[in-house]
């Protein structure tokens, strides 16, 4: 059985078509075949309704200029602030940068450090994923 999500909504795939396109899934007893279906490797445990809805919002977006404006409506100046510290602080960690000398660089504390290590270390590879896409993207404008 795989876990996955169709028009926003959770489901189990008993069956999936060669194509990945359609499935046969069950929901709520009932068997239906959904077409478009986004298969999801990872689902975690606080996923709910709004944050599915956040997830999307985030799929959407086109250019810098809509993330921007999403997170200046999103957030407050502050948490947008911690979560690009943590993505800077990741960064500096997959170049295996001391503590010392993120702590410097970022001003984020020696506890921000050791939890986005962690992240890193044993998290879901969400940093992982984006750093090397992030690489990636920069070396094809090279």
């Amino acid at each position: 059985m795989l876990f996955a999500k169709t028009n926003g909504l959770p489901i189990v795939i008993t069956k999936l078509r060669k194509s990945y396109r359609s499935a046969l899934i069950c929901v709520n007893y009932k068997r239906l075949l959904v077409s478009e279906v986004t298969v999801l490797a990872y689902q975690p445990s606080w996923s709910n309704g709004n944050i599915d809805l956040l997830v999307r919002a985030l799929l959407s977006l086109d250019n810098e200029e809509d993330a921007y404006r999403l997170l200046d409506d999103l957030c407050t100046v502050a948490e947008v602030q911690a979560m690009a510290q943590r993505l800077a602080v990741a960064s500096l960690l997959a170049q295996n940068t001391t503590y010392n000398a993120i702590a410097s660089e970022t001003g984020a504390s020696t506890a921000t450090i050791s939890r986005v290590k962690r992240c890193l270390n044993y998290g879901a590879d969400g940093y992982k994923r984006v750093l090397n896409r992030m690489i990636g993207e920069l070396k094809d404008e090279k």
